[in-house]
């Protein structure tokens, strides 16, 4: 068996324990030669923009809603028709993000999508589209997604994996993605990272931020140096109080994995094949924050 379907095997098993429902949505894919996941579709994004999305409080009242205690909302129906919307914005969302139409991935979520998934800003989309093509990220290929619930903020949410990045290696994310939609347009709004599934023998090493002033640090005595390993998990602790994108590198300085951190938080930059060799993991935010990452002999 392909080690791409054994992971998506894997993938629908392990996200089935995630899940309110246990139940996995079928999206449209057809696969390359090398069996790669890929969306099959025309980039098509919708006409409105995410500054337009509805926000999860009212700016209006002149009293904010009480924030409520986070978690799903068991009482909420869902319409029937979420979850073929949600899948369709899927589609075209990673339509648009594998055809490298940055401007179009960039009208099809919120802001706060991007500074969440991959820590791109920006006060417009251009700014925002002029990041991601800054970072090139790589195609993002969707292996398996949940039906949609309710958030008990109002939000939609859907459990999934995804890989994303260039070829080999490739990052593994399992992430719940919050969105807002309204008349019939979907806005991917944030992600928020789950622990990743069991997707063969892993290598983890893990490193910290201990403020927002100091370089990231290893935290084993190792310095950095692994065996290699199918998986290859970097387990990132951030104990500042602000978010923090970290970024892997090769020795091209071309980005092979971003992991972003939000304050006081914890997760898992996971590769998959990732070649012996010399990298580097970066904090842009902190001034010489770099460490430097030997797979195998390097």
């Amino acid at each position: 068996m392909p080690w791409r379907l054994t992971l998506a095997v894997l993938a629908i098993l392990c996200l089935a324990n995630m899940t309110p429902s246990g139940i996995i949505l079928a999206l449209p894919m057809r696969a390359d030669r090398a069996g790669t996941p890929l969306s099959g579709v025309p980039c098509q994004p919708p006409a409105a923009t995410p500054e337009a999305a509805p926000t999860t409080s009212s700016r209006d009242s002149p009293i904010a809603p009480p924030t409520p205690t986070p978690g799903f909302d068991r009482q909420a129906v869902v319409d029937p028709l979420l979850d073929g919307m949600i899948s369709a914005a899927a589609v075209e969302l990673a339509a648009c993000w594998e055809a490298g139409d940055w401007q179009a991935v960039a009208s099809m979520v919120t802001p706060r999508f991007l500074e969440t998934a991959v820590g791109v800003a920006g006060v417009t989309s251009e700014e925002r589209a002029q990041g991601l093509a800054a970072l090139d990220p790589g195609a993002l290929r969707i292996a398996s997604m949940t039906p949609a619930a309710i958030w008990s903020d109002g939000r939609g949410v859907v459990d999934l994996l995804y890989f994303r990045g260039h070829g080999d290696p490739l990052q593994a994310i399992a992430a719940r993605w919050f969105f807002v939609a309204e008349r019939g347009v979907v806005w991917f709004d944030e992600e928020s990272l789950l622990l990743p599934p069991p997707l063969g023998d892993r290598l983890t090493i893990g490193f910290s931020i201990a403020d927002d002033a100091q370089p990231m640090q290893w935290a084993s005595q190792s310095a950095g140096h692994i065996a290699s390993s199918p998986v290859v998990a970097l387990h990132g602790v951030n104990r500042g109080r602000t978010p923090h994108t970290i970024i892997l590198h090769d020795a091209h300085a071309r980005p092979l994995g971003v992991l972003t951190l939000p304050a006081g938080s914890e997760g898992d930059l996971v590769l998959l094949d990732l070649p012996a060799g010399a990298y580097q993991l970066q904090d842009p935010a902190v001034v010489g924050s770099t460490l430097e990452l030997v797979v195998g002999d390097g």
